[in-house]
């Protein structure tokens, strides 16, 4: 399929549905709220359609410069909501599963699907999917599929490129084959009148707080070398220390660590990061440079996904445990499968 025929089937659903609801994965980074808003102001402004943009979890603040017209709405469990529309607009992601819990309810429901994603992953059953991994950013290709060609406003060019820069930590994270991006990043730049030094403050700018579960990273890391793997660097967030902060916080301090300090420590080009969920449930967010090892196939033996140098994934417990024995099981799993993980 072309993007144009993919643009003249998503222009049909859209027109033929009634309620249209945008969403996108669970814990939203900022692509995913970058891309529902985009697609949102496309909806509106370029096709006249309304839509709802809804997404699972608790409302922070964190979004409010983002989302500065409120229209996000926040609920325990988006899928629930999704099976009650005629048309289901997910990005960022392409399982079920990514964007809330009442999988089956809303597998079974008559609501016409349609994925946008970036992700290498295997999609679930939709009726319009549009996958490609060399794209850096679900963003990126709702600006390629739908804005590409036709007249883009400041304010959603703004919003296209935050989410560009959001995924690739400010256009470092681009490699030969998705080097594209840096011409529409340019493109939207001119028509945005946009200085990116000043747009990256709204993802670079930490809080106080952040800043204090960057430094419980810092205190807790530790360097590894196991026989077969690389170098690798690990840490956490202790479950007593997680429990001061409100878990998009506690997210956002991990990701700062793991900006500047994961993978650049001589000899040591890759790690993870250990984060409580409660005290049975524990976020695992690993990051490596090319030619270590490949991070989507260690976050699939979590449960998880995503890409080759980014990827998550969860371990959950039976009982009370602590993040430091987390971080010593990952790492006992991590030589079970070391053949499996290493780039050769």
């Amino acid at each position: 399929m072309t993007k144009k025929e993919f643009k003249e089937q998503f222009t049909k659903l859209a027109r033929d549905a009634d309620r249209i609801v945008i969403t996108t994965h669970v814990r939203p980074d900022g692509d995913a709220i970058s891309s529902a808003l985009s697609m949102q102001m496309y909806l509106q402004g370029h096709l006249g359609l309304k839509s709802e943009v809804i997404i699972t979890g608790a409302k922070t603040d964190i979004w409010d410069k983002w989302d500065t017209d409120g229209v996000i709405q926040w609920v325990p469990d988006a899928l629930k909501v999704c099976a009650g529309a005629d048309l289901v607009i997910m990005l960022d992601g392409g399982e079920y599963k990514r964007f809330g819990y009442d999988e089956e309810e809303f597998a079974t429901s008559s609501a016409k699907k349609i994925c946008i994603d970036h992700h290498p992953d295997a999609p679930d059953d939709f009726d319009l999917v549009w996958k490609d991994d060399t794209a850096v950013a679900a963003a990126q290709l709702v600006f390629e599929l739908l804005y590409k060609d036709e007249k883009v406003s400041a304010a959603e060019s703004e919003m296209l490129v935050l989410g560009i820069l959001s995924d690739t930590a400010i256009l470092r994270y681009i490699s030969p084959n998705r080097a594209r991006v840096l011409g529409e990043v340019e493109e939207l730049v001119r028509i945005g009148n946009i200085d990116i030094q000043l747009l990256a403050t709204e993802i670079e700018q930490i809080s106080a707080e952040e800043f204090e579960i960057a430094g419980e990273c810092m205190q807790n890391a530790d360097n590894v070398l196991l026989d077969g793997l690389p170098g690798f660097t690990y840490t956490y967030m202790s479950c007593d220390f997680y429990k001061k902060y409100d878990p998009e916080t506690g997210k956002r301090g991990t990701l700062i660590f793991m900006l500047h300090f994961l993978r650049k420590i001589t000899g040591y080009g890759w790690g993870f990061v250990v984060r409580p969920v409660t005290e049975k449930e524990f976020s695992l967010s690993f990051r490596a440079l090319p030619g270590t090892v490949d991070c989507q196939k260690i976050a699939q033996a979590f449960n998880g996904g995503g890409h080759k140098l980014a990827a998550g994934g969860e371990y959950k417990t039976d009982q009370k445990t602590s993040a430091e024995e987390i971080c010593r099981l990952v790492i006992e799993k991590l030589g079970e499968i070391k053949q499996e993980i290493t780039v050769k």
